[in-house]
C-alpha cells in the first residue's frame, strides 16, 4: 500500500443504456441529457484542479469527464483501461435493450466461470480481474495526486474491492463474492466515491450522489 494516495472515482452519467433504451455496442453508448447534467455538476462540484484527469476510452465516460477537462483545460488528461466489464460478446448489445440481455446476464453470473468467455469479443473474470489489478497499481505508483477517474460501476466496485479484500484470487467462489459486493453497492449514474490513503491507512467516503462534495482542498 502506498505512503499518500487521493483519488476520486466517479461513474458515468445516464447513459441511453440506463435509461432502457437499446444500444448498439458497449462501447459507443451515448449520454442522455439527464446524463450530460450529471457530467456538469461533476465538474462544478470539484472545489479546485486535481492532478490528473483520467477517463475510460468508451464514450459515456469520455463525455462524462468533458466538463471537467473544460472546466481545467491545463489539467493532464489520459485514456486509462478503467471500462465497463464486457462480459457479453458486442452481438449481445446489437439493438437489445438492458431488460432484453438479463437472461444472458443471469446466465453468465450463474455459471460462475471466472475463465469463461460468453462470446467473441467478451471478456473474462479473470481477465477483468487483471485490469483492475494493473489500474490499482498504476494509481498507487503513479506520482499524481489528487487524480479523478470517470468509470463504470462494475469497475469501480471491483477497485473498491480490491483495496478492501487484498489481490483478488481467480475462483468460481470469489467470482461470486465479487458479484454479491457489486449488487449490494448502489452507485447512481454521476455519482461518486473517494479513496484516500494516508502512512498506509486507507479512508472510503461512502457512495455520494447527486450534489458531490468532490476531493477537499
Amino acid at each position: 500500500m502506498p505512503d499518500s494516495l487521493q483519488v476520486l472515482l466517479v461513474r458515468h452519467g445516464e447513459s441511453v443504456g440506463n435509461a432502457g433504451h437499446a444500444t448498439e455496442d458497449a462501447a459507443s453508448t451515448e449520454l442522455t441529457a439527464r446524463g450530460v447534467q450529471q457530467a456538469r455538476a461533476v465538474a462544478a462540484a470539484l472545489p479546485g484542479p486535481p492532478a490528473l484527469i483520467v477517463a475510460s476510452s468508451y464514450t459515456r465516460s469520455q463525455r462524462t469527464a468533458e466538463p471537467t477537462r473544460e472546466r481545467f483545460p491545463h489539467v493532464p488528461f489520459e485514456v486509462w483501461p478503467v471500462h465497463e466489464f464486457t462480459y457479453l460478446g458486442p452481438h449481445a448489445y446489437a439493438g437489445t435493450t438492458l431488460e432484453e440481455r438479463q437472461p444472458a446476464v443471469e446466465a453468465y453470473w450463474d455459471a460462475s466461470d471466472p475463465h469463461g468467455v460468453a462470446g467473441e469479443g467478451a471478456e473474462s473474470f479473470a481477465t477483468f480481474l487483471a485490469r483492475v489489478a494493473e489500474v490499482r497499481a498504476r494509481l498507487e505508483r503513479g506520482p499524481a495526486s489528487p487524480v479523478v477517474v470517470f468509470s463504470h460501476k462494475k469497475f469501480i466496485n471491483a477497485l473498491l474491492w480490491s483495496w478492501l479484500a487484498g489481490e483478488p484470487v481467480v475462483s468460481s467462489r470469489r467470482m461470486a463474492r465479487y458479484r454479491g459486493f457489486d449488487r449490494a453497492v448502489p452507485f447512481p449514474n454521476g455519482g461518486s466515491v473517494e479513496v484516500r490513503i494516508e502512512a498506509g491507512q486507507m479512508w472510503i467516503s461512502p457512495v455520494r450522489g447527486g450534489a458531490m462534495e468532490g476531493l477537499p482542498e
